[in-house]
């Protein structure tokens, strides 16, 4: 493999949120920030361009969405990249008052999910597990392979199990000026832990991204091409910033990245057999495979840009 990959940084990003409710908001202006302001607008749910069973397939929401005659309120705020993630989470804020306003339903467009406690206040400090980032997965039925059923807690998984069925992506980077990530032929019994090294590996690449952004005086009024090491070495304490938690800095992996039109594929180290690889890194990231991201206040704060 390349020693370096190559991705394009865009000028700008936008940050979309859609309220899907049974009124229509009153008016109320975002709290003022530096830099760009959300914008809002108000369709009639027939009129809308935005369909929400889009939606549905992702969004972990146990209650049904409004009925198609609802309204749809859209928040939206296009900024430069070197304003992220504040922008972001400034619109969200501004969505977060309306879904309150209107008790509508909050979705993250470029998620594909529903905004889980979508009345209480945004955050001030930013997280990517809070809600940033959600996983878009296909699983092909031509490559699955019938596998003996194990309880995981008592069987290691086999290499010569692997289906290879599962293709995960990342859905959430782009608005940050990050591709997406990709992680392909993954067997069912390391799906879990696929996840787990896409969130731990986005928790990386974000953190240099924003200081690589951090380190350039301005950036010039065009997309820049970045190039990142093909071979990126993760720390353990990388996935337990995602989560909130504790874990010992020496559980730490690599990972080798390629190119496919905007998304970085993820691969074993030095190309070798990804689910052999998987079930290396089970051993260590199973027992969170299931958490949710909860102790938001033990994450670092974003600094300014000096």
């Amino acid at each position: 493999m390349t020693t370096q990959v190559r991705f394009v940084v865009p000028v700008t990003t936008t940050s979309l949120f859609l309220i899907v409710a049974d009124r229509p908001p009153s008016p109320f202006a975002p709290a003022a920030q530096d830099g760009p302001q959300p914008g809002a607008v108000v369709w009639a749910g027939h009129e809308s361009p935005f369909d929400v069973r889009q939606v549905w397939r992702f969004a972990n929401w146990e209650d049904p969405l409004p009925p198609p005659s609802a309204y749809h309120v859209v928040v939206w705020a296009t900024a430069p990249i070197s304003d992220q993630p504040r922008v972001a989470q400034h619109a969200r804020a501004y969505a977060r008052v309306l879904a309150a306003q209107t008790d509508g339903v909050l979705i993250d467009w470029a998620t594909h999910e529903a905004v889980v406690a979508a009345r209480r206040p945004e955050r001030a400090r930013f997280h990517l597990g809070d809600e940033w980032l959600s996983f878009e997965f296909v699983v092909y039925e031509d490559r699955h392979a019938e596998i003996a059923q194990r309880e995981p807690w008592d069987d290691e998984p086999r290499a010569d199990d692997a289906c290879a069925a599962n293709r995960i992506q990342t859905c959430g980077l782009a608005r940050f000026g990050l591709p997406e990530l990709e992680i392909d032929g993954v067997d069912c019994e390391h799906h879990l832990t696929a996840v787990n090294v896409l969130r731990t590996l986005a928790q990386h690449l974000l953190t240099e991204h924003w200081a690589w952004l951090s380190g350039r005086a301005a950036l010039p009024g065009r997309a820049v091409t970045r190039r990142i090491a093909a071979r990126q070495q993760v720390t353990g304490t990388t996935f337990a910033a995602y989560l909130g938690a504790s874990w010992p800095p020496d559980c730490a992996f690599a990972a080798s990245l390629t190119v496919s039109g905007r998304l970085l594929q993820v691969h074993a180290p030095c190309g070798g057999p990804l689910n052999d690889w998987l079930a290396g890194i089970w051993t260590y990231l199973r027992s969170l495979a299931g958490c949710r991201p909860d102790d938001f206040e033990a994450y670092a704060e974003l600094l300014p840009r000096s």
